[in-house]
């Protein structure tokens, strides 16, 4: 369940760094909105650890994918998007 390795930075015509970017950026909001909920609530949740946790994944690519190193694949997508009870389409432009 690897995730797809993102090219050389600065390949600016690369069309997989943008995306990488755009999920990267979807997918942090995502987390972060998540965990000002949790914290107004009381709670301490939605580390990285615990999303990679709940999705099924390595902390490491999770990690990856929130730093914009790595594309990952549609699996992995979508186990992210389960583990926010949101749909694949909000974390892809």
């Amino acid at each position: 369940m690897a995730a797809t390795p993102k090219r050389k930075p600065g390949a600016g015509s690369d069309p997989d760094a943008k995306l990488t970017e755009a999920i990267r950026s979807r997918v942090l909001a995502k987390r972060l909105q998540l965990r000002s909920v949790s914290e107004q609530e009381g709670t301490q949740d939605w580390t990285q650890e615990d999303v990679a946790e709940r999705a099924e994944i390595s902390t490491t690519t999770y990690e990856r994918i929130e730093q914009g190193r790595t594309l990952p694949n549609i699996r992995i997508l979508a186990k992210i998007a389960e583990a926010f009870d949101c749909q694949v389409s909000d974390l892809v432009p």
